[in-house]
């Protein structure tokens, strides 16, 4: 609901505003909370479209290590890096549409092949192993993980305004965030009431590519097939994610190459060289994000750790933004004042507080104690 909220009234604030130019969260905020506002924007987008990155990759590398075992891990990376940094060329929100249409068919299929997986191990367990699984070894810290991971779920908040922008019809979006997001939460639970509970500790990457390791015969064709259209769903779906992320680097690479004054000398440079073809200056920002993605992969090889780790320090912040704009909105009049709606405000607002300070200290706890 709180994800659900803010997506709302982030383009609540954007249509009320009603001024050119204004293409994401960070636009909304400068308008609403000036340039210190949008600096914070900023940081908190790049950090999860960042982590949403590093968990793609992740996902992908953990696939790829288990399918190519033979050729270890210095061999594999590689290639892992290859395949994103080909991709992280798209760059257009129109060149994704299909490929993210596949993602979503994939996904829908891995999302049905896991729950039956986690259905048929849970009817092994019976009511007493199932009881036995579904109580929390560390009741408040778990909570306090899941609420982080819950809020990575809805990561979508910093291209919520660029996905608008390019629909047909932008006043149904309202409608289609509630619906998608709909969707998400029957997903979200169905996966952790089923496989989250049935294969606790088991599995720390991709649950289908562990569910391909353990079975056999049919199932184990279907799980293999089922892998495959995650790791294919991730891949063509990274651009999309990558997009928020390098359009802030190459905001914040032009700014410092205003206050150095390197502007001019560089448009000198790039006329000096006359008609020779150099690579662009947005694909190499986007390579070193995925060479980024790459070193953070490597380091913590957990995706859970990474999703709790980003919705924490991250998304929390995203979450709080957008109410704050609009009860900022409404106090200057371009919004109408309702006591109700700053009430609630106030409430997302404090609750994001409380998980970024919580689910971030036991997010870096965990990959501490797991791999340091």
């Amino acid at each position: 609901a709180q994800g659900v909220y803010t997506m709302l009234v982030l383009t609540e604030c954007k249509r009320a505003l009603a001024q050119p130019g204004i293409q994401g969260l960070g636009d909304v905020v400068q308008n609403a909370l000036g340039t210190v506002g949008r600096r914070v924007a900023d940081v908190f987008v790049f950090i999860v479209q960042g982590g949403v990155c590093c968990c793609f990759v992740d996902l992908v590398a953990g696939f790829a290590l288990e399918e190519l075992r033979g050729l270890g891990q210095n061999l594999v990376m590689p290639l892992v890096a290859l395949l994103f940094g080909a991709m992280a060329l798209l760059r257009e929100v129109k060149q994704l549409g299909g490929l993210n249409k596949l993602g979503s068919v994939a996904m829908m299929i891995t999302v049905v092949g896991g729950t039956a997986a986690g259905c048929r191990r849970l009817a092994k367990l019976g009511s007493s192993g199932f009881a036995a699984a579904a109580l929390p070894v560390r009741p408040v810290a778990d909570s306090v993980m899941l609420a982080a991971s819950i809020f990575f779920s809805f990561e979508g908040l910093g291209i919520v305004l660029p996905v608008e922008k390019e629909m047909k019809n932008p006043e149904a979006f309202p409608r289609i965030v509630v619906l998608a997001s709909a969707f998400l939460v029957a997903t979200f639970l169905s996966i952790t009431f089923t496989c989250g509970i049935a294969f606790r500790g088991e599995v720390e990457g991709s649950i289908i590519a562990f569910l391909a390791s353990q079975t056999t015969g049919v199932e184990k064709v279907f799980m293999h097939f089922a892998s495959v259209l995650v790791a294919i769903s991730v891949v063509v779906t990274f651009p999309l994610q990558l997009l928020p992320a390098s359009q802030i680097l190459a905001h914040w690479i032009s700014r410092v190459k205003g206050l150095l004054g390197l502007g001019s000398a560089s448009d000198k440079q790039a006329a000096g060289h006359g008609g020779r073809r150099r690579v662009p200056m947005w694909a190499v920002q986007r390579l070193v994000l995925v060479a980024g993605c790459i070193g953070a992969s490597v380091a913590v090889h957990n995706v859970a750790l990474l999703v709790s780790l980003f919705g924490a320090v991250g998304q929390t912040g995203l979450g709080l933004l957008a109410p704050l704009c609009h009860i900022v909105l409404m106090r200057r009049g371009v919004l109408p004042w309702s006591a109700l709606r700053a009430t609630t405000d106030c409430s997302v607002v404090a609750f994001c507080l409380v998980i970024m300070f919580s689910g971030t200290y036991m997010a870096v706890s965990d990959i501490i104690a797991a791999f340091g």
